[in-house]
């Protein structure tokens, strides 16, 4: 983020999405093995299964959970979701079937928000919340780590700060006829003065 050059984008690891399709192709596979195990070779009579549950019923449900895992990863793998990416415009967030554009004039501020875990083990995580002129706020966990969530927050405060900037300039430049104005007090008094006299010439008029 050195710099904070524009565009800087936000993507999940590829090696996590193709960890994650994986697993389901092999839950997914499994679960159709044991849909035709009639002997329950592979589930066995150990454990939960030892009430006599039927294979083929956990067959469908481990083929179940698979499907969603692959669907899930193939998705990802296809938008090259979740992302996050900030641009001259704003900040757009899409989150596979869902996109939100905030453009940096709709930014009101960016905050830290600290979710506690007790499960399986006690920990607390940190999102980013970016709350909008209007009080919309949109919280963003993924792509970004915890541990980059301050790091962040701090960049878009400053490449919106420099944005809002930029637009003060434009809007004072079309509103002084395309001059930027200078930042000594007298000069200022001089480029005002420039602009009345400018102002009260009489239009000049072409003879047909």
């Amino acid at each position: 983020m050195a710099g904070d050059a524009l565009p800087l984008v936000f993507t999940g690891r590829r090696r996590n999405k193709l960890i994650v399709l994986a697993v389901g192709i092999a839950l997914t596979g499994i679960g159709i093995m044991m849909i035709f195990d009639q002997a329950g070779g592979l589930v066995g009579r150990a454990g939960p299964f030892r009430h006599g549950v039927p294979p083929s019923g956990v067959g469908w449900m481990g083929c179940g959970i698979g499907l969603v895992f692959t669907v899930l990863a193939v998705f990802q793998l296809a938008r090259d979701c979740p992302r996050l990416e900030l641009n001259d415009e704003g900040i757009l967030y899409s989150r596979c079937l869902q996109a939100t554009r905030i453009a940096w004039s709709e930014l009101d501020r960016a905050e830290i928000q600290r979710t506690s875990v007790a499960r399986p083990i006690k920990a607390v995580l940190d999102s980013l919340m970016l709350v909008t002129t209007d009080g919309r706020k949109v919280v963003i966990s993924a792509p970004i780590a915890p541990a980059e969530v301050a790091q962040l927050r701090e960049t878009i405060t400053r490449v919106a700060a420099r944005a809002r900037a930029q637009f003060v300039d434009r809007r004072d430049r079309a509103y002084n006829g395309g001059y930027s104005l200078p930042g000594n007090a007298s000069a200022q008094v001089r480029f005002a003065r420039l602009i009345a006299r400018r102002s009260a010439r009489p239009p000049h008029v072409r003879p047909y």
